[in-house]
């Protein structure tokens, strides 16, 4: 007799959820806490697959933050979930270093004019 795929597919979805504090009554909440978008950029969790859906969670205590789509989930996950690492990105966005290049440059070129 063959397995269905899908059953092995939802008991590990269940087994990764009771990891992080979660199962699908708790998930759900929390995707309504959110109003069904991600919690960090704001899209719309229906408007994207669900494999790019990603429950957060804090890999030191393995408890669950948040839904996040791919791309929060990603961001965090590159960043190592560093707050610090995460300030630097803004302050770097904020303020580039080729900007600080230009801005001297034209200095440089109003001082020679």
């Amino acid at each position: 007799m063959k397995r269905d795929p899908r059953n092995h597919a939802n008991a590990a979805m269940k087994y990764r959820l009771a990891r992080m504090g979660l199962d699908s009554g708790k998930l759900q909440a929390m995707i309504q806490l959110q109003n069904n978008k991600c919690a960090i950029c704001g899209v719309s969790l229906a408007e994207i697959e669900t494999k790019n859906v990603h429950v957060d969670h804090d890999h030191l205590t393995g408890k669950a933050r948040g839904v996040l789509c791919h791309y929060c989930n990603a961001v965090l996950g590159f960043a190592k979930d560093s707050k610090d690492v995460l300030s630097k990105a803004i302050t770097y966005l904020q303020s580039p270093p080729f900007n600080l290049l230009e801005e001297t440059q034209d200095v440089g070129e109003a001082q020679t004019l």
